[in-house]
């Protein structure tokens, strides 16, 4: 039994190489990790230098009808006698109101609503290749999309089709430029758009805070002229002065949420911190490109040559 664990001991040790013949070993195949990590070092310099430089327009805004406190209180005094009548009143939580906007601005009909009233966002998402700061203009890959007819000249591998269609737009949106969340302390909703030209940034972000303003007026004021028809008939059939004052009441909030949608342009979100033109780059991090293409050359060619190391010294008569 002693000569057997003598033997493991004697194999083990025979097995088990000291941090000195690591170093050695390392310092001997000094040549092949310099130049592998000079390659991957080189080859991330000029991956980073071919990157364009991207820009970040941000923009904060809040929900617009938590001002609108007297009107929250009529809707939820009156609440119950309009689901008697058939009504949906609004909810009046700014929670809900901030859900319902990040979902909206995430949807891709909602992408597809900005591309129908604009047709230059779907070249700037797709094919944009670099941007020129004298004329302020995007400058796009002409394989794919000619500038001077505005049309489509790419030839794409299937599924994709010449012009882009919404779902491949939503793709790039959503994962690339597009970015939306609510700040946890104030409720706040933070918008942001990131894109290699400045000046788009801050337009399609203006675009798409106006566009949700928009859309949101035109439901809700569509959505009123619905319940006012009712309203109306129903106070016209009605003699019970009880439910003919409720029903008065549930009018006077409906004429009121229609003069709000006319006169105010920041319907459904407030402006806090407006859209920016940016003047600093957000991106590439080419510095850390580099970094991070310095250590991994230098770890997998001593781990490369680790290898070489321990395999010779398993098999040494391959080397004899």
């Amino acid at each position: 039994m002693s000569n057997l664990r003598e033997d493991k001991l004697q194999q083990h040790q025979e097995l088990s190489y000291d941090i000195q013949s690591i170093v050695q070993a390392l310092f001997d195949k000094k040549i092949i990790i310099i130049s592998v990590t000079l390659i991957f070092s080189l080859c991330a310099v000029v991956y980073s230098l071919s990157l364009p430089n991207t820009y970040k327009s941000n923009a904060l805004l809040k929900v617009a009808s938590e001002d609108s406190s007297s009107n929250s209180s009529l809707l939820s005094q009156y609440s119950g006698v309009a689901s008697i009548a058939g009504i949906s009143l609004p909810s009046a939580s700014s929670d809900s109101k901030s859900n319902m906007a990040i979902a909206i601005l995430k949807s891709r009909s909602f992408l597809a609503h900005l591309r129908k009233i604009d047709e230059s966002i779907a070249p700037a998402l797709i094919a944009a290749k670099a941007y020129d700061p004298k004329s302020k203009k995007i400058i796009y890959d002409e394989n794919s999309y000619n500038s001077q007819s505005k049309k489509w000249v790419r030839k794409p591998n299937y599924p994709f089709k010449t012009i882009p269609s919404d779902l491949e737009l939503y793709e790039q949106y959503s994962k690339q430029v597009f970015s939306a969340e609510i700040e946890k302390e104030s409720g706040y909703i933070k918008l942001s758009v990131e894109h290699i030209s400045p000046t788009f940034t801050e337009s399609f972000l203006r675009q798409i805070i106006n566009e949700l303003n928009n859309i949101s007026r035109l439901d809700d004021m569509n959505s009123s002229n619905n319940a006012l028809k009712y309203l109306y008939s129903e106070a016209s059939r009605t003699s019970i002065a009880s439910i003919d004052f409720s029903i008065s009441k549930l009018i006077e909030s409906q004429l009121q949420k229609q003069m709000m949608a006319q006169i105010s342009e920041e319907y459904l979100l407030k402006i806090i911190d407006k859209p920016f033109l940016p003047e600093l780059k957000s991106g590439p991090n080419r510095k850390a490109i580099c970094i991070m293409a310095f250590l991994a050359g230098i770890i997998l060619s001593s781990l490369y040559s680790i290898a070489i190391f321990i395999y010779k010294k398993e098999n040494p008569n391959k080397y004899n």
